[in-house]
């Protein structure tokens, strides 16, 4: 468990989900539940949202017939993002270890939202969970002065240490999810919890058989 403060909530923070020993690809969603449940199509951020952001502003793209043509092309050059713009799925076009991270800003999450529930699911029939061992899930601060820890560690301890490395890095948070050879195509990795003034990260681990599945477990 991990409590996220109000101050930390105010800055843009970066939750990746990495799978470090196999070669799987797997799309994140976020659901935004009231009270553990979905009440609005669009509190369930995916790929096929149809609430989307502008990689190039950071803010809302609506659909435009002249821009795009086409709604593919349109979700294709877009982000899935929460109406509220507190959760966006952002496609990593660096050279790292994640093709996909959420990014979130939770002093902007809706007052009616009660807790996030991030997850992963496959995309090819031929795949399944089963073929990914396990699972790294890390809270990140995205914009941390790495300055401070230069001068009490050298950059060769830091790069050695992993534990260093990450604090380095401004990870606030990590732990993994061995996923036992599951033989799904969908699952829950964690849930961020609204506590008064602050939130509450936690793992949480359930299993289902693709996407549809598990979001019908929160109508």
């Amino acid at each position: 468990m991990y409590i996220i403060s109000k101050e930390i909530s105010t800055e843009p923070l970066r939750l990746t989900i990495q799978e470090m020993n196999s070669w799987i690809s797997f799309d994140l969603s976020v659901l935004c539940l009231r009270n553990m449940q979905i009440e609005e199509r669009d509190d369930f951020v995916f790929y096929n949202s149809n609430c989307r952001g502008d990689y190039s502003t950071g803010q809302k793209s609506e659909f435009s017939s002249s821009q795009f043509k086409y709604v593919r092309r349109w979700r294709n050059q877009t982000f899935p993002m929460s109406v509220d713009g507190a959760v966006k799925i952002i496609e990593s076009f660096s050279d790292e270890d994640y093709a996909e991270y959420i990014e979130l800003q939770l002093s902007k999450l809706s007052p009616e939202i009660t807790e996030l529930l991030f997850c992963v699911s496959t995309y090819e029939d031929h795949f399944s969970l089963k073929d990914v061992p396990s699972l790294n899930i890390s809270l990140w601060r995205k914009n941390y002065e790495k300055e401070q820890m230069r001068g009490t560690y050298s950059e060769s301890e830091i790069v050695g240490n992993n534990e260093l490395w990450k604090e380095y890095n401004g990870c606030l948070y990590s732990y993994d999810i061995n996923l036992n050879g599951a033989n799904s195509n969908a699952a829950v990795l964690g849930i961020i919890k609204r506590d008064n003034n602050r939130f509450i990260l936690e793992p949480c681990y359930k299993l289902y058989n693709n996407l549809e599945e598990l979001a019908n477990d929160y109508l």
